[in-house]
C-alpha cells in the first residue's frame, strides 16, 4: 500500500452568512483557496495533477451535469487540465473530511499520485432564513419552517432540521449526563480559546487573504470570525426544554451556520520526488463508518475506534484533537470517550466550530488544516481529526507531522 502525504492546506476566513461570500457562486467560493495555493507555487507542475476531490453541502452534485459544470468554474485560470478525473462527497458535514478519506484510499491503493481536495460549505440562493444558525441566532422561525426531509428547491444544499438537532442533543445528555453548565462551560472555554487564538495570530497562519469587493481592507477579514465569537458570548446561555424551542441556537450550544472553503494536495511518494513537494504530513490510518441515526452515540465515535485500531495508537498517543462540533454537548460526549478533561488544551485548541462557524462541506476539511498547522507550530507528531454527518456516518483519520531532516 502507498504512502499519502498532505503537502499543501490553506482555508478562507469563514464568514457569517450573507456578508462577504454573498455574490459568489459554490464554485467561486470554493476556487478561491485553490488560487491562492496556485498562485503561490506558480512554480508547481499542476498539470500533473491527477485527481479532483471535493465536498460540499449541495446534493445536486450527485448529478453529473451538475457537478461537471462546478468542476470547470473550479479549475478555470489554473494549469489542472479540465479532463482530471473528479470525484464528488456531499453528505453535508463530513463531507469535506469524507474527501480527505477518499483521496487518501485512491492515493494508497495506487489509483492516484497527486491530487487536490476541496471543501466548501456556501448558500447561495438559499434563503438565509431557513439556515440554521443564521440571522440573530434565533431559531424559533427556522424550526417553523424547515422539512424534515429537505429537497432541492433551496438550491440542492442540505438545510439542517433544529427539531431534530436539539433532540438529538437530548439524546446524547442524557446518556452522557451533561448539565446545561458543563455545556456552558465548553461553549465559553471555546470562545476563549478562538480569542486567544486570535490574539496570537494562529488564523493568520491557515487562512489566505481576502479582499472582498465592498471592503478596502487588503488583509483577511478576521474580525468577520471574531464576530462569531462575539455573537457566541452575547447569546443568553440559559437552558431550554424540548417542548420551548423559542431561542434555540448558538447561546444553547450549537455552532452557528457559516460559509468558507477550504484546499488540500495530497501526493504519494513517487509524486513528491516527481512534481518537488514538500510533505507537511502522513496520513497514516482512515475510516469512515455509518452509525444507526437514532444512536444516543456521537457518530464519529466508531470511526475512531477504528483508526485507533488500524495505527495501534491511543488517545494517549495523540498530541491533539481537532473534532467538527455540531453542538458543545456532542463535543463533550467525545472528549468523556477519549477520557479528556472538559480544559484540556489537546482538544479544538483554537475554538473549533462553535466559534469559527460551521460551513458545512468545509468546516470537516478545515479540521485538517488546522492540525496541520497546529502541529507545524507545536511540539506534537500526532493528531486526530474526526466529523460526523446529521445521517450518521462518521469520519476519522490520524496524521503524522512530518519534520524536516
Amino acid at each position: 500500500m502507498n504512502s499519502a502525504y498532505i503537502c499543501g492546506a490553506v482555508r478562507t476566513p469563514f464568514a457569517n452568512v450573507n456578508s462577504y461570500f454573498h455574490s459568489l457562486s459554490m464554485a467561486s467560493l470554493a476556487a478561491l483557496p485553490l488560487r491562492d495555493m496556485t498562485r503561490r507555487n506558480a512554480s508547481l507542475d499542476w498539470g500533473s495533477v491527477d485527481g479532483l476531490y471535493i465536498g460540499s453541502n449541495n446534493k445536486k452534485f450527485s448529478a453529473v451535469p451538475e457537478f461537471g459544470k462546478f468542476v470547470t468554474e473550479y479549475l478555470s485560470g489554473t494549469a489542472i487540465k479540465a479532463t482530471v478525473p473528479a470525484k464528488s462527497l456531499n453528505f453535508s458535514y463530513c463531507s469535506g473530511l469524507a474527501a480527505v478519506g477518499q483521496a487518501y484510499l485512491d492515493i494508497a491503493a495506487g489509483l492516484r499520485r497527486f491530487t487536490v481536495v476541496g471543501g466548501v460549505g456556501g448558500a447561495a440562493g438559499v434563503d438565509s432564513s431557513l439556515i440554521s444558525g443564521a440571522g440573530t441566532g434565533s431559531e424559533a422561525e427556522s424550526v417553523k419552517k424547515i422539512p424534515v426531509h429537505p429537497d432541492v428547491r433551496n438550491g440542492g444544499y442540505f438545510v439542517v432540521n433544529m427539531t431534530e438537532k436539539v433532540d438529538r442533543r437530548a439524546r446524547l445528555s442524557r446518556r452522557y449526563e451533561i448539565s446545561n453548565d458543563t455545556r456552558d462551560a465548553y461553549t465559553l472555554s471555546a470562545i476563549e480559546k478562538a480569542l486567544d487564538a486570535r490574539r496570537r495570530g494562529f488564523f493568520d497562519r491557515e487562512c489566505m487573504v481576502y479582499k472582498s469587493g465592498d471592503s478596502s481592507s487588503g488583509h483577511y477579514f478576521s474580525d468577520d470570525e471574531l464576530e462569531i465569537a462575539v455573537r457566541q458570548a452575547s447569546q443568553p446561555l440559559a437552558p431550554v426544554s424540548d417542548q420551548d424551542r423559542v431561542n434555540i441556537g448558538v447561546g444553547q450550544g450549537f455552532s452557528l451556520a457559516a460559509e468558507g472553503a477550504c484546499c488540500l494536495l495530497l501526493a504519494s511518494d513517487s509524486a513528491i520526488q516527481a512534481v518537488r513537494l514538500r510533505p507537511r504530513v502522513k496520513i497514516i490510518a482512515h475510516a469512515t463508518t455509518e452509525t444507526p441515526v437514532d444512536s444516543d452515540r456521537p457518530y464519529c465515535l466508531d470511526a475512531i475506534t477504528a483508526v485507533f485500531a488500524a495505527s495501534g495508537l491511543s488517545s494517549a498517543d495523540m498530541d491533539l484533537f481537532e473534532v467538527n462540533e455540531v453542538c458543545a454537548v456532542e463535543a463533550l460526549c467525545i472528549m468523556r470517550e477519549l477520557d479528556l478533561p472538559l480544559a484540556s488544551p489537546k482538544f479544538n485548541a483554537n475554538g473549533g466550530d462553535l466559534t469559527i462557524g460551521e460551513a458545512a462541506g468545509a468546516s470537516s476539511a478545515r479540521l485538517v488544516v488546522t492540525a496541520l498547522n497546529r502541529l507545524h507550530t507545536t511540539q506534537g507528531r500526532y493528531a486526530l481529526c474526526a466529523a460526523s454527518s446529521e445521517n450518521g456516518q462518521g469520519v476519522a483519520i490520524i496524521l503524522e507531522k512530518i519534520t524536516e531532516s
